[in-house]
């Protein structure tokens, strides 16, 4: 048998074969398979771990001998292995020993090549390798390059983010666009040609450079041909040339063609809805000329507040009180009423004295004897905002300061300062449908007391330019 002059290493597998020839060098088969075995370095063991012979076919004296080294723990770099070999000829036995150094039993890589690899490995920071080394020496920003400039027509599979980037490009179309000359706050010479007249009339222009940069305007009028767009809002300043924009596809009409909106809705004579305005049909059924002659005769010393004598049909105080007390005597003769009773006692002819025990005497049964303390809380409730003035609501029979007796005071305040002159009314439910109190007028301190009865009220206020927060709720309890 020979000494392997070839070996073979596969995956830390070493492989080799054994010649057995006679002494002319013509080949012997043994009497069956080879043995192989192995010691290593100064170990007196012999070992056959990982060692397979097999017979090279349709050869004569051919064995091809393979040995797996890995889960060989104790061999190391620059071990020996013993190798030894026995073949049995014609019962005769056979031996042939060699020994191979263990250079590196770890890789079969050739080192050079994989030192050319690695070399290549760049590291930026330490245990690192830099992202440009592994995309095979391309730089970042190239790959970012790359990524940027490629065509979005190549990437719209269903699914993926490029198809999402593609229907998100198509939701957002924009128009890029320059001041192209000299413009003004309301008319932009721009280099955005060749479109329809009035394609992008209602459209929104936003700066994104220059002066205006953030700034935004609906179109009023475009025209395809000059480039030129009109503005009915004015930017704050005229833009200069260069200056870039784009035209967003957001639909917002001018405040001239909405009041024209508005303005064919209600005149509109076809239009069946229940809110149309027929302003012909208003002008011969209101007679103006009338209500102002009515209106005409209100008086205002306090601003919103009906002055008393206006609502009584403009008479003044002193004009009643002489009415009053200048009526016929006989004119009030309806039996159980006060003129009745005042002209009972007078046709007694009695003293002061014997009138006055008249009305207070509580032995009598009559309905007007004078009850003070009656009398007292019902002109309690009056409300002289003005002296001598009684205010309207006291007027209208006390129901605008409320149904009972508890005084509640409400005070509107608008940004925490008090509101005066502010209309305010009560209401028992949350809609404001069943109205018990009101409508009263605030004072300098933007107060207004109503009398109501125990329980939950809610109050509303009103006034021109304040949206106040209504209602606000009220728990009035006695005591």
């Amino acid at each position: 048998m020979n000494r392997p002059g070839t070996f073979v290493i596969d995956n830390q597998t070493l492989y080799w074969y054994v010649s057995i020839v006679d002494a002319d060098g013509t080949p012997l088969d043994a009497d069956s398979n080879i043995t192989v075995g192995f010691r290593i370095s100064n170990s007196m063991t012999v070992s056959s771990f990982g060692i397979t012979v097999t017979k090279v076919p349709a050869t004569t004296g051919l064995y091809r001998v393979a040995h797996n080294l890995v889960g060989l723990g104790n061999v190391m770099v620059n071990s020996f292995l013993n190798y030894e070999e026995i073949a049995i000829i014609s019962g005769v036995t056979y031996y042939n020993r060699w020994t191979s150094v263990v250079r590196d039993v770890a890789t079969s890589a050739d080192v050079s090549a994989i030192k050319a690899k690695t070399d290549q490995l760049a590291f930026t920071v330490a245990n690192q390798v830099d992202a440009n080394s592994l995309t095979g020496g391309t730089s970042p920003s190239a790959v970012a390059d790359a990524v940027w400039d490629e065509a979005y027509s190549a990437h719209k599979i269903a699914g993926t983010f490029g198809k999402l980037m593609d229907q998100l490009r198509k939701a957002n179309q924009a128009i890029d666009g320059e001041i192209d000359g000299t413009s003004t706050a309301t008319s932009l010479n721009t280099n955005v040609t060749g479109y329809t007249d009035e394609a992008f009339d209602s459209e929104l222009v936003l700066f994104v450079s220059g002066v205006l940069s953030g700034e935004s305007r609906p179109v009023l009028t475009y025209n395809g041909t000059t480039g030129v767009m009109t503005f009915e809002e004015p930017w704050t300043q005229a833009p200069v040339a260069s200056d870039e924009f784009v035209i967003l596809p957001a639909h917002i009409h001018s405040i001239t063609k909405i009041s024209q909106g508005v303005f064919d809705k209600f005149t509109d004579g076809s239009n069946e809805d229940l809110f149309k305005a027929d302003v012909s049909g208003l002008a011969t059924q209101v007679d103006v000329t009338a209500i102002k002659a009515k209106t005409d005769q209100f008086v205002f010393t306090l601003p919103n507040q009906v002055d008393a004598n206006a609502i009584t049909g403009g008479a003044s105080p002193v004009a009643i009180a002489d009415a009053i007390w200048d009526a016929i005597e006989l004119d009030h003769q309806t039996p159980g009423s006060t003129g009745k009773a005042l002209s009972d006692a007078g046709a007694t002819g009695g003293s002061p004295e014997d009138n006055y025990n008249y009305f207070t005497a509580l032995s009598r049964a009559d309905a007007f004897k004078a009850d003070l303390a009656a009398i007292q809380a019902t002109t309690d409730q009056f409300r002289f905002t003005v002296t001598n003035q009684v205010d309207a609501n006291a007027l209208s029979g006390g129901t605008p300061v409320g149904p009972g007796g508890i005084a509640t005071p409400v005070t509107i305040r608008e940004q925490g300062a008090p509101v005066d002159g502010a209309a305010v009314w009560i209401t028992t439910d949350l809609a404001g449908t069943n109205t018990v109190a009101g409508v009263l007028y605030t004072d300098a301190a933007g107060l207004v007391t109503f009398l109501l009865e125990a329980g939950t009220y809610y109050a509303w206020a009103q006034q021109s330019g304040i949206n106040f927060n209504n209602p606000y709720a009220i728990v009035v309890t006695e005591g």
